[in-house]
């Protein structure tokens, strides 16, 4: 599997629930706590759990890159 078509699985899994600005720092939010742009965050996918990094968040979208390769999601 390529990594593009791997990280298109991955990122199909995170659902941040909103966007918040603290501190002039775009900040992704989820259930139990706040990521902002160079976190990583674990994806668990057919048993193997994989690393994807922020890149960048806005409002309404949010940029994940898994090595080389990046997508953008909305935030729902």
């Amino acid at each position: 599997m390529s990594d593009s078509a791997r990280l298109e699985l991955l990122a199909a899994q995170i659902h941040p629930s909103g966007s918040v600005e603290l501190g002039g720092e775009p900040q992704l939010l989820f259930i139990e706590k706040r990521q902002k742009v160079g976190d990583k965050i674990a994806v668990l996918l057919a048993g193997v759990e994989y690393e994807v990094e922020i890149v960048s968040i806005d409002k309404t979208r949010f940029r994940i890159r898994y090595n080389t390769v990046e997508t953008t999601r909305p935030i729902k």
